[in-house]
């Protein structure tokens, strides 16, 4: 352990122990720390005494893996008498609200929310919650959506926009539960103007009026304002992509589905097939097909290039280049490929398309067979049950029909492998739709001579079937009637806009005529729409530091041993145009880990050290150019045990914030086993120093003479260096480590001879300070001391941090307390603490 080795040169000077010569008076006129020390203010004790109290209440639920109510009620009876020691205090009263809420004391809770908001004014959400809160205790409905509009109203004018936003939305909500239409859509539509980042009442909004409206651009209007309340929902850029595709918007829906696809990269989600499809669709509209194709193509060579290389490593490292899987055509691609050949009439790409779509089809099946085999094991084995096996095969039964009729399809659609495509069709005719049937009888007719048959069975079925279409233009082409093919060309893609068969058209037409075709006025207004979108748009999608800016500051760059740990985070919109809102999953993410890095004389040292979750949600949004600064008590936890633990030591620390936190556990590091969050960022402050009082910290006569004449801060700071000196160096072997012990044992002495002569708060403090008997078996006499002080205070942190079972005497007496805190605490210890019975008497109760 590196703190043993950093201590080790400790027990050395403790184990010379000379007495100093110096009298009492001479010692303290000597001494700088006693010298110059001042008794401390009362306000600053209580507070100190408080900020430890707070942190052993929140420990002492974070020492408890499935916390229940008992552990909970226990911690916030602990966090209330720090509250009440520092009622000012924003971290503290912050903390017991989080308790009260754990144990459903939603009264109390409700009233300190409102006293809190008192101390941070500036505190949106916490507000929002206020005001939601005390509309619920209304009785009628008539009684909440009457306060609901006067706040919505002049009434509730010095509200911000965003609040006003969510109370639109809530009063929404309960309209619509009451059958309400009219006002429904009333507040909804205010929440939506109020706050264009509320995202809930955006995607309400789409849904409830997408239903309503057939109009191409109002449509679009509603989904790009999903998009807008939150840039980083990949769903919603799909979703408002695919409408315009829909409507051969495909400029507008590229820049969408791109930006989509940076969003699910980053968050490590694969791109859905039918996501993809779409978008090589853009890029065909676009680029073009003989592009698109180029591309496909250079893929392909690279992947080749690449697993030969790989091959050829493995062979130069001994390994065996066959366990390197073969190059395979993507399907997806590969179907693509057939449609861009087949329109521009590249006979050669259009040939090797099909020798890759029968290597692509082929692996698909084969893998589809391995699973219904493996599946028929399981059930003879036991591993499956037939039901759901059953299901199971059914699936990859449609699969393969479905992977059959896409080959016999292109086949038939380009001409290629008729009589294959023949000998597929007498097979799964069975079980297609009368439509279908006739559609593949007719092309196939067509592209065998047959055109006067193939036309007459194509036109009875081409108003219930689009694709019926591209035959009978297909008809027209082959007997050179231009003119004719192009005007059911045409038709194709008007009727099936943002499908393959509408590329597949277009590009057709484009050949035939010599000239590309104009988008629909459709169209042209749906893009120019889109074009006005702000570009900055994108960039949110792509790196997260063109909108978002973090930054955490230590409080002080030097700190004593007494002084508590703060640093201040700053998230700040740094966006140009786009306001943005502020949550555990919305663009500014609001969840941050702060992660310390400590260090002990130059040497890393994070033995002990816990990350603290902070939660930066006092603002619902931030607009451009603004931030949100958060003061951030960071010793509250583990952490702030640890720096007492050094306080002894010259100790450099510095904050990790991470935002959006996520697990990294291949990293061997403690401090990076976390990194941040998609598209997310992190920050770090500068070094802080931690340093003890003066040079002669770590010599222990000196700080057991400061102990028995210190006073007022010295002694108080005295008191954490001796902690910090105390701990156990378990290395140390023989009369050495007996002789530490007896050194503990000498200082815990004077502590308890110390005790009597403080002051009812410094006797708390200094209880908090020191390690109980149940920790360091040396300070029982500091034990045997609080367990007989009478004040109230010394007897609640003695009851919680000082007994061990539930029937110590200090347990069982505080039962019958006149203090219902003590004595609520006596009872939780009581319960939590009593011997659990063995299974079999608890059966016998039963009984």
């Amino acid at each position: 352990m590196l703190l043993i080795a950093i201590l080790a040169p400790i027990a050395t000077v403790m184990a010379q122990s000379d007495d100093l010569a110096l009298s009492d008076s001479e010692f303290i006129a000597s001494d700088p720390l006693l010298s110059a020390s001042t008794p401390v203010p009362a306000e600053e004790l209580r507070l100190m005494t408080a900020r430890r109290m707070a942190r052993a209440g929140l420990l002492f639920i974070r020492s408890t893996t499935e916390p229940r109510f008992p552990e909970y009620r226990a911690a916030s009876l602990i966090l209330r008498e720090a509250h009440q020691l520092a009622p000012n205090d924003p971290d503290i009263l912050r903390l017991y609200i989080e308790s009260l809420h754990a144990t459903g004391d939603s009264e109390e809770e409700l009233r300190l929310s409102s006293r809190l908001f008192e101390l941070e004014p500036d505190d949106h959400v916490l507000l929002l919650r206020i005001i939601t809160a005390r509309i619920n205790r209304l009785q009628t409905v008539e009684q909440r959506l009457g306060l609901y509009e006067r706040l919505l109203g002049a009434g509730g004018s010095q509200l911000d926009p965003e609040i006003r936003s969510r109370l639109a939305f809530d009063a929404a909500i309960l309209a619509r539960e009451f059958g309400l239409d009219d006002r429904f859509v009333e507040f909804l539509t205010l929440a939506t103007q109020l706050d264009i980042t509320n995202k809930t009442a955006a995607a309400m909004a789409a849904s409830y009026f997408l239903e309503q409206t057939s109009d191409p651009l109002g449509r679009v209007e509603l989904l790009v304002n999903v998009v807008l309340s939150d840039p980083v929902d990949p769903t919603a850029m799909i979703t408002l992509a695919r409408e315009l595709l829909s409507h051969g918007a495909m400029t507008g829906a590229r820049r969408f589905y791109e930006n989509a696809s940076y969003v699910l990269a980053a968050i490590g989600v694969d791109t859905d097939e039918s996501v993809r499809n779409e978008y090589f669709l853009t890029l065909w509209d676009t680029d073009g097909g003989a592009e698109l194709l180029r591309q496909f193509k250079e893929q392909e060579v690279v992947q080749k290039y690449t697993i030969e290389q790989m091959k050829l490593q493995a062979e130069a490292d001994g390994g065996d280049p066959s366990d390197i899987q073969e190059w395979l055509p993507d399907l997806a691609q590969t179907r693509f490929r057939i449609a861009i050949a087949s329109a521009l009439g590249l006979d050669e790409d259009l040939y090797a398309a099909f020798e890759h779509l029968e290597t692509a089809t082929n692996d698909a099946l084969a893998g589809i067979e391995e699973a219904r085999v493996a599946i028929n094991e399981g059930v003879e084995k036991g591993d499956f049950e037939v039901d759901a096996a059953e299901n199971t095969l059914e699936e990859l039964d449609g699969l393969v029909q479905k992977t059959e009729l896409e080959q016999l399809w292109l086949r038939t659609w380009a001409g290629v492998g008729l009589e294959e495509a023949k000998a597929s069709f007498e097979i799964l005719q069975e079980d297609m739709t009368e439509t279908a049937r006739r559609r593949f009888e007719g092309i196939l007719a067509i592209h065998e001579g047959r055109i006067d048959e193939g036309r007459a069975i194509l036109t009875e079925i081409v108003k219930e079937d689009a694709r019926a279409l591209v035959g009978l233009g297909l008809a027209f082409e082959l007997e050179g009637d231009l003119r004719g093919a192009t005007s059911y060309y045409a038709r194709a893609a008007l009727e099936q806009p943002g499908t393959v068969v509408s590329e597949w058209s277009k590009t057709v037409i484009e050949r035939l005529r010599g000239e590309e075709l104009e988008p629909s006025p459709l169209a042209r207004a749906l893009e120019e729409y889109v074009e006005n979108i702000p570009g900055s748009l994108d960039d949110v999608s792509r790196q997260p530091r063109s909108f978002v800016y973090l930054e955490v500051e230590p409080d002080a760059v030097r700190r004593g041993p007494l002084d508590q740990s703060f640093v201040t985070l700053t998230l700040r919109n740094v966006h140009r145009t786009l306001p943005l809102a502020v949550g555990e999953r919305s663009p500014l993410n609001s969840s941050i880990m702060l992660t310390p890095r400590v260090d002990v004389r130059g040497e890393l040292f994070q033995e002990r050290v816990r990350s603290e979750i902070v939660r930066m949600d006092r603002r619902l949004r931030l607009l451009p150019g603004e931030s949100l600064s958060m003061r951030i008590w960071t010793g509250r936890g583990e952490s702030g045990l640890v720096l007492d633990d050094l306080a002894a030591h010259r100790v450099g620390l510095r904050w990790r914030a991470i935002q959006g936190f996520r697990l990294r556990p291949e990293t061997e590091s403690v401090s990076e086993h976390y990194a941040p969050g998609p598209l997310c960022i992190d920050a770090v402050s500068e070094r802080q120093t931690r340093v003890p009082t003066d040079g002669v910290a770590s010599d222990m006569d000196v700080v057991k003479r400061r102990i028995t004449l210190g006073s007022g801060r010295a002694l108080l700071e005295t008191l954490v260096v001796a902690r910090s000196l105390l701990i156990p160096i378990k290395r140390l072997t023989g009369s050495e480590a007996v002789r530490f012990q007896e050194r503990i044992a000498e200082v815990a002495q004077l502590v308890a001879d110390r005790l009597p002569t403080l002051s009812p708060m410094e006797r708390a403090v200094t209880l908090l300070l020191m390690p109980p008997a149940r920790a360091s078996q040396e300070f029982l006499p500091v034990d045997e001391i609080a367990l007989a002080d009478s004040d109230r205070l010394v007897r609640f942190i003695t009851l919680f941090s000082r007994t061990e079972t539930h029937d110590d005497e200090l347990v069982t007496t505080s039962l019958q307390s006149e203090d219902p805190a003590i004595r609520e605490m006596a009872e939780l210890l009581y319960e939590l603490r009593a011997p659990s019975e063995p299974e079999d008497d608890v059966a016998a109760a039963d009984e």
